[in-house]
């Protein structure tokens, strides 16, 4: 691995770290209309870009990100109600984090029976990762 890697794994680590952070702080991120959508077959990173894409996100002030909704912790990171996990489906939230407002714009869960091989590497064991 070259320095640059270990630079730009950092900055991730940092991002991810801080809209954590910043989520945890939010006890009011009202989520009471979220989409739920379930996939019989499989999610493709392209479905997700898609959904991101027929947002409204502004630049500098909305952060797109991709969290695996099976994970207890980012459950209870949302302080608010939940869906429950489907047996035999794999859980993914998507959503849109505003800075400014400091609260979730735009949110989905997808329950997919397989998900593809990108969205697996883009999450890298990750419970919660920043897309820019």
């Amino acid at each position: 691995m070259t320095g640059y890697t270990y630079i730009i794994g950092a900055g991730i680590a940092a991002a991810i770290g801080y809209c954590i952070w910043k989520m945890m702080q939010n006890k009011k991120n009202s989520l009471e209309n979220i989409a739920e959508d379930v996939v019989d077959g499989t999610l493709h990173m392209e479905d997700i870009i898609s959904y991101f894409k027929s947002q409204q996100i502004v630049k500098g002030q909305d952060t797109p990100f991709l969290a695996d909704g099976d994970c207890e912790d980012f459950r209870k990171m949302l302080h608010t109600q939940y869906p429950k996990k489907k047996d035999g489906y794999q859980t993914l939230f998507i959503g849109v984090y505003n800075e400014k407002n400091d609260k979730i714009n735009f949110a989905r869960i997808i329950h997919a029976r397989y998900v593809d091989q990108s969205v697996v590497d883009i999450l890298g064991g990750e419970h919660l990762v920043v897309l820019g």
